[in-house]
């Protein structure tokens, strides 16, 4: 569960530096 759970964290992470700002976006329209 943990390593699965480190894994995403990391994905989200790696991805999260080129679309930080449109999830964030996206987060703020669909909430």
């Amino acid at each position: 569960m943990s390593a699965i759970r480190l894994l995403v964290l990391g994905a989200v992470r790696m991805h999260g530096r080129a679309h930080g700002y449109q999830v964030r976006n996206d987060l703020e329209y669909w909430g």
